[in-house]
């Protein structure tokens, strides 16, 4: 066991570290302890509060926008529409992935340039930017 050990080759803050772990202090019948405290109002939160859902991350709408339709729990749907709804830029994008992910799924390689082309037209800063490096890549010897 390291934290019995004298040997010079372990140094004394790893036996020390060794030692303070849950498991050598279960080997040695040591039991965590934890403090006790009593629920007041302060620290207890209302039933209303516990059940609030928190919106969606942008990382999980993002995956959301890449799934296919039947892939999406009816709340997802409803989220999606309702953004969409909110904001003609997140349209405009929903539809560009839409129609690329339709585009990769379908192997429909020869409809990508038309898409490209749309993305420089109406697409947005980070989808153009995505298709100038996909150009490029494309075009290269």
């Amino acid at each position: 066991c390291i934290a019995r050990s004298k040997h010079r080759d372990i140094p004394g803050p790893t036996r020390r570290l060794a030692a303070s772990s849950p498991a050598f202090r279960a080997l040695k019948g040591e039991a965590r302890s934890f403090k006790s405290v009593e629920p007041t109002p302060q620290t207890m939160i209302n039933p209303a509060e516990g059940k609030k859902k928190h919106p969606p991350t942008a990382l999980q709408v993002a995956h959301w926008v890449t799934f296919k339709e039947d892939q999406r729990l009816e709340w997802q749907k409803d989220y999606l529409r309702r953004l969409c709804e909110a904001d003609t830029h997140i349209q405009e994008t929903y539809e560009l992935i839409q129609e690329f992910t339709t585009l990769l799924r379908e192997r429909k390689g020869e409809q990508f340039d038309s898409w490209l082309a749309r993305v420089e037209q109406q697409g947005g800063a980070e989808l153009q930017s995505f298709a100038a490096s996909a150009y490029a890549k494309t075009t290269m010897p």
